[in-house]
């Protein structure tokens, strides 16, 4: 989680491989205690350049984004139509090959040491992992 204060926008950064897709889910964890249309963040996906590559609009959603050149890349989280001294809470969860479920299995076992119906029990447990932290990530507070 981070905060976002106002309209500036916060960037988190990591290392892809080229054909890597990045995975990421997030949500805005504001409470909405007045009538407002819920906030909306702008999120983008940008080089270590600045080069946008992508650009979307949303209260929550799961990004898949396949890189073409390996690097550093960042995704900034902009709030859309608030003012100088709102203050909003955004979750982001990493998912695949940067989730923490992922990390754990990489160290826990190596692939040449174990039979193939192993690791195939290792992948649907990554996945319900994986689908465990979605649903705690997107219950409202």
């Amino acid at each position: 989680f981070f905060e976002i204060f106002g309209f500036r926008a916060e960037c988190v950064f990591d290392r892809f491989d080229e054909k890597e897709v990045m995975q990421f889910f997030y949500e805005i964890r504001a409470d909405q205690q007045d009538d407002r249309s819920r906030a909306e963040v702008e999120v983008r996906i940008m080089t270590e350049n600045d080069e946008l590559l992508s650009s979307r609009r949303g209260y929550q959603e799961r990004v898949a984004y396949e890189i073409t050149t390996a690097g550093i890349y960042k995704i900034c989280f902009e709030m859309v139509g608030s003012t100088r001294y709102e203050r909003t809470v955004i979750g982001i969860e990493p998912l695949g090959l940067k989730s923490e479920s992922h990390y754990h299995q990489k160290d826990l076992v190596k692939e040449e040491h174990i039979n193939p119906m192993y690791k195939k029990i290792i992948d649907i447990g990554g996945t319900l992992d994986e689908l465990e932290s979605l649903q705690s990530a997107s219950k409202n507070w």
